[in-house]
């Protein structure tokens, strides 16, 4: 049995079931004057969704933020917003291939000396934007997964992070083409294939 060694930062969900994963990049600096500008070069990366592909290379997935209307945006991310996955390999079927995610929270802190800062959102798998009120989810994990991306500044170290929790395959609100589809990637994410990925835009954003 898979052991529950997940990371504990307030910000992300506690792991009750499912897969789960931490993936993390870090970078260190002897200079403070530099690592302040690194973080908010970081954080303007970070934020940038619609960059990331870019950032990351081409084998990557590709990220794209829509409003609650299922309009294409180009700005900061806010609460209930939506992010479109284009993940390499086979799409939802009847979604153009898309996986969906909705941010449901945001949360950024800073210490007074600004020795330390972090900030994080909060996704969770949903339906497309422009189809509401449809139950079925388009993604290959269940709405109850949670994938909590996370930046974070403490004294002399930068860290990006994506933390994985709870993650089931999402084989009930879906149609029987995407069942199988949503299985075979669920399995391979909790066997640390996703993680590959996520480590891939951990380690593009950032480096740089």
């Amino acid at each position: 049995m898979k052991k529950n060694l997940t990371k504990t930062y307030d910000e992300i969900p506690k792991q009750r079931g499912g897969g789960f994963h931490d993936t993390e990049s870090n970078r260190y600096f002897n200079d403070n004057g530099l690592i302040d500008d690194c973080y908010q070069i970081l954080r303007c990366r970070f934020l940038s969704i619609n960059n990331w592909k870019h950032f990351c290379g081409e084998s990557s997935a590709d990220f794209r933020l829509f409003d609650q209307s299922g309009a294409h945006v180009n700005r900061l991310p806010i609460v209930g917003d939506y992010i479109r996955i284009d993940i390499p390999g086979p799409g939802t079927f009847g979604e153009n291939g898309f996986d969906w995610v909705k941010i449901v929270s945001i949360c950024e802190q800073k210490s007074i000396d600004y020795n330390q800062a972090s900030l994080s959102f909060i996704c969770s798998p949903s339906s497309s934007p422009n189809k509401k009120n449809s139950k079925l989810i388009a993604h290959f994990y269940s709405k109850k997964s949670t994938s909590t991306f996370r930046i974070s500044k403490d004294n002399n170290l930068i860290k990006i992070g994506v933390y994985g929790r709870n993650e089931h395959p999402n084989l009930s609100h879906t149609n029987l083409i995407n069942f199988f589809r949503n299985f075979i990637i669920a399995l391979g994410g909790m066997f640390g294939i996703a993680k590959l990925e996520w480590k891939c835009l951990c380690e593009g954003l950032i480096n740089f």
